[in-house]
């Protein structure tokens, strides 16, 4: 039995009003009467792990952007402003945990997520 696969947008106007296991295969049985129906091929496993990857690099920049703004408004709100770019970030947080700073409370500097925050910003990889 050869595997044959099909793109979710030919399936998509086969399947009913909710989203169910029931009426996905329903809409599959119906896709695959029709004529003139296009299969695509199924990927490798090599194909699939680059994928992988590229879908985590992807979620780990947001999660990166996201915890960089997070830690910019934090600083803003003491009054401490960093430039964008993770560059300036890295060197701001370096600056801003040091003993010689005074832009943030003793509080912030020695809270352990922020600290751990940091540690992750500082550690990024350039991709």
């Amino acid at each position: 039995m050869k595997l044959k696969g099909w793109h979710l947008k030919k399936i998509k106007p086969y399947i009913g009003n909710q989203k169910t296991d029931a009426n996905d295969a329903v809409g599959i049985a119906v896709a695959s009467t029709q004529l003139g129906m296009t299969f695509c091929q199924v990927k490798p496993l090599s194909q699939q792990n680059i994928q992988a990857i590229q879908i985590s690099r992807k979620w780990f920049d947001r999660a990166t952007t996201s915890l960089g703004n997070h830690i910019r408004a934090l600083c803003f709100e003491y009054g401490a402003t960093v430039a964008l770019g993770k560059k300036s970030l890295r060197e701001a947080i370096t600056y801003f945990i040091s003993p010689e700073s005074n832009d943030l409370t003793e509080q912030i500097k020695c809270n352990k997520i922020k600290c751990s925050s940091s540690d992750l910003i500082l550690q990024l990889p350039n991709f």
